[in-house]
C-alpha cells in the first residue's frame, strides 16, 4: 500500500493561511490612500478651487503623490514632496510658481479633509491658509 503524498496539500494550506493572516506580506506603502481623490479647497483669503490628489507606488514600492489644483484661473500640477501617509493621516508639501504649500489632513473611510499653509518659497511668512476636502474616486482605488 502506498502512502499519500501530503506535501502538496500542506503547501496549499500554508499559502491559504499566509494570505488570510497576511503572514509574510509587506505593509501597504500607501496606507490605504491609493487611487484618486477629488474635491475642493477654500482659502481664508477667498481663494477656492478644485483639488485632485493621486497616490500610487513607484516600482520600488515607495509612495508617490501628485496634486492637481486650480490656482489663478489655471489648472496646476505638483508632486507631493516629503509625503507621509498613515491609515488615517496625510502630511506633505508641494512647490509651484515660487510658492510652497504644506498639507496636513486626516482620512476616515473614503473621505479626507485637512488644512494647508501657503508661503513664498524660502519664507516663513504665511500668505494664505485654508481647508480642503476630498473623496476617493472608487474607480481608481489601488
Amino acid at each position: 500500500m502506498t502512502k499519500p503524498n501530503l506535501v502538496p496539500l500542506l503547501a496549499l494550506l500554508m499559502m491559504t493561511a499566509c494570505s488570510v493572516l497576511r503572514i509574510g506580506s509587506t505593509p501597504d506603502p500607501l496606507a490605504g490612500w491609493g487611487g484618486t481623490w477629488s474635491g475642493a479647497y477654500q482659502g481664508t483669503a477667498g481663494n477656492s478651487g478644485s483639488l485632485v490628489l493621486e497616490f500610487h507606488a513607484d516600482t520600488a514600492g515607495a509612495p508617490i503623490g501628485v496634486a492637481h489644483f486650480d490656482a489663478d484661473g489655471a489648472m496646476n500640477q505638483a508632486r507631493l514632496l516629503d509625503l507621509r501617509l498613515s491609515p488615517d493621516s496625510l502630511r506633505a508639501r508641494l512647490a509651484f510658481d515660487g510658492l510652497s504649500v504644506r498639507l496636513s489632513g486626516s482620512r476616515q473611510d473614503e473621505a479626507a479633509e485637512g488644512s494647508y499653509l501657503l508661503r513664498y518659497s524660502g519664507s516663513d511668512a504665511v500668505i494664505d491658509s485654508g481647508n480642503w476636502q476630498v473623496a476617493r474616486n472608487p474607480l481608481t482605488q489601488e
